[in-house]
């Protein structure tokens, strides 16, 4: 029996269909099986390092929602994002640690696939800072499902921490590390601790330096000493996004490379 040339093509076309359906359904199935986003959460101190637990989404419903008006990671006009609370999120993640071990924790790491930022876990306690999963309506998807957010634009207090302002925000947050400064930054830590001045330019030294410095090693103080002592607060050039520090800030810095240079 000869098929017309018609009949052939439907019957193509029927095919094709079919195969269509089949491909479809194959992706929503893998789609559906994919695990869901997940917020990593790991301890890492001087003594121990480990997972504490994975987030979902749903996980982080429960806890206590904050809303935050600030200018999106993209530009533009204010958004209202919202989110948990990040002080209940760190203290719902170190509940079943022993209290020593969690007052041990004085640095909050948070990364996403293409960086990181260093957080002194003072700032959590002080200022509401949230993990946003929405921005006005809708799920938070600037970057990423879950962005950590700093209320830069309704707390003035936060421009008077001389930090870096590129701590305040991180646009897609996928793993949050809790440890210790002495961990990351042993090498600037004073072995001499009776020096109030110079142990106040140590906190400054590994909280504002080392934030901008992250990845740009400073290496050795000791060329740094006779700059920082001739000229304490103009030696350093300017540069975008750093803090503005007095002559406190210079001191403090000044003391704590003199007995870092000391002490080497």
């Amino acid at each position: 029996m000869k098929w017309s040339e018609s009949r052939f093509n439907g019957i193509l076309n029927e095919m094709n269909t079919v195969l269509v359906f089949f491909l479809l359904l194959s992706n929503f199935q893998a789609w559906s099986q994919q695990e869901p986003f997940k917020v990593k959460v790991k301890l890492s101190t001087l003594k121990e390092e480990r997972e504490l637990k994975s987030w979902t989404l749903e996980e982080l419903k429960p806890l206590k929602y904050k809303r935050i008006w600030e200018t999106p990671f993209t530009g533009g006009q204010k958004a209202l994002y919202a989110g948990p609370r990040f002080e209940g999120f760190l203290d719902e993640a170190l509940k079943g640690l022993p209290l020593e071990q969690r007052a041990k924790v004085d640095l909050i790491i948070l990364k996403s696939k293409e960086k990181e930022i260093r957080i002194p876990r003072y700032l959590i306690r002080k200022y509401p800072a949230i993990l946003a999963v929405k921005k006005g309506k809708k799920r938070l998807l600037e970057k990423g499902p879950v962005a950590f957010v700093m209320p830069k634009e309704t707390t003035p207090g936060l421009k008077k921490e001389w930090l870096p302002e590129n701590l305040y925000s991180l646009a897609s947050v996928t793993q949050v590390e809790f440890s210790q400064y002495e961990k990351y930054f042993g090498e600037w830590v004073l072995k001499n601790r009776s020096n109030p001045s110079a142990l106040r330019g140590e906190k400054r030294f590994v909280q504002t330096c080392m934030g901008c410095h992250l990845n740009r090693p400073i290496g050795d103080l000791s060329p740094y000493l006779e700059k920082i002592q001739s000229h304490p607060q103009t030696w350093h050039p300017a540069s975008e996004g750093a803090p503005s520090v007095n002559r406190q800030f210079w001191r403090g810095i000044q003391s704590f490379v003199k007995e870092w240079v000391y002490q080497k």
